[in-house]
């Protein structure tokens, strides 16, 4: 013990160096586990328990998929989901009327039964392979709402 306090008599600024950084990595530590608990954690948290439940299977997502692309102004479908979010971006070849696009959103959810609606938020993204300045248009669906909510729709 001589040994230790007759180093920090020796080097004082030298200990009080090597103390305030002790100090300092253990604060920074203290406040990386008060402020971010559930670092390196799932980013949904458990919002996702129950997802095995509610599995969205790739022949409904495929009928879908099929039956916007037999509506004659749809060049391609694709799909995403993520976490609790279906998304459908619908490419179209040619301008059509605004409403007339906004009638696909009804093709997906009619397919859909509804403990899949009841579960996820659906989302439908309908844009054209040309600039134009009616789209894009972008609908969205809470789990919760019977009807869509557009963005996008100019009057």
């Amino acid at each position: 013990m001589n040994k230790i306090t007759g180093f920090v008599k020796k080097n004082k600024k030298l200990s009080i160096g090597i103390a305030s950084a002790i100090i300092v990595l253990l604060l920074i530590i203290l406040i990386k586990v008060v402020v971010f608990p559930a670092a390196g954690g799932d980013v949904y948290g458990d919002r996702l328990k129950d997802i095995e439940n509610h599995k969205v299977s790739k022949e409904v997502i495929n009928d879908i998929k099929s039956k916007l692309k037999d509506q004659t102004s749809v060049d391609k479908v694709d799909y995403r989901n993520e976490g609790r979010i279906l998304t459908f971006i619908v490419t179209l070849d040619t301008e059509i009327k605004q409403e007339d696009a906004k009638k696909y959103a009804n093709i997906i959810t009619d397919d859909l039964k509804n403990k899949i609606k009841d579960y996820y938020d659906i989302q439908i993204i309908i844009n054209t392979e040309k600039k134009t300045e009616s789209y894009p248009i972008a609908g969205y669906k809470n789990k919760t709402s019977e009807d869509f909510v557009w963005s996008g729709i100019s009057e």
